[in-house]
C-alpha cells in the first residue's frame, strides 16, 4: 500500500501529517510519549490515575479528594500524577480503570485523542478518560463544578 510502511509486529506507520502516531495493538498512542516515562512502582489496588500537573494547594488536594470520593473512589485505588509523565507509561497497568485528567492537554500526555469540550469522558485502549479543566478553575467557578458532576461524573459513576 501507497503511503504506508510495516513495522516491527503490528506496528503501521503512515506517511503524511499522521507520520507521528504510532498503531500498535489496534490502538492509537504517539511514541515520543516514553519521553515522559513513569518509572516508580504502582502500588497494588490502583484503579485509577488523575493527571492534574502541579497541585499547588491544600486546597486543590482537599477537592481532588471531595471529587474522587463522591465517585466512590477511595485514596488507596488511585494514584496522582505530578509533573511531565505520560500515559504510555501506564498503558498496560490492567486494573487502571479510569484516567481522570485535569486541565492538562492530551498532547502533553502523549495522547493522540481529542475531547470535545471542557468537561468530556471517552473511552480509549480499554479505559474511562475523564477530562475536565483544573481543579483550580472548579474551586472558582461552581457552574463548571455542577456540570462536570451533573454532565460527567454522577451518569457514570452511577452516584446520587
Amino acid at each position: 500500500m501507497k503511503g504506508f510502511r510495516a513495522g516491527l509486529s503490528n506496528e503501521v506507520y503512515m506517511e503524511g501529517d499522521f507520520h507521528n502516531i504510532l498503531f500498535g495493538d489496534h490502538k492509537i498512542v504517539k511514541p515520543e510519549a516514553t519521553a515522559g516515562k513513569y518509572t516508580a512502582a504502582v502500588p497494588e489496588g490502583i484503579k485509577a490515575l488523575v493527571f492534574a500537573g502541579d497541585l499547588h494547594s491544600e486546597q486543590e488536594r482537599e477537592q481532588l479528594e471531595k471529587i474522587l470520593g463522591a465517585c466512590r473512589i477511595p485514596p488507596e485505588h488511585y494514584l496522582v500524577i505530578s509533573g511531565a509523565y505520560k500515559y504510555f507509561s501506564f498503558r498496560k497497568l490492567a486494573d487502571i480503570r479510569h484516567i481522570f485528567v485535569f486541565g492538562v492537554a492530551e498532547e502533553s500526555l502523549g495522547l493522540a485523542i481529542r475531547f470535545r469540550s471542557h468537561h468530556d469522558i471517552v473511552f480509549f485502549d480499554g479505559k474511562t478518560f475523564i477530562k475536565t479543566v483544573t481543579l483550580r478553575e472548579l474551586m472558582d467557578n461552581q457552574q463548571l463544578k455542577n456540570e462536570l458532576w451533573q454532565r460527567i461524573l454522577k451518569p457514570h459513576f452511577g452516584t446520587a
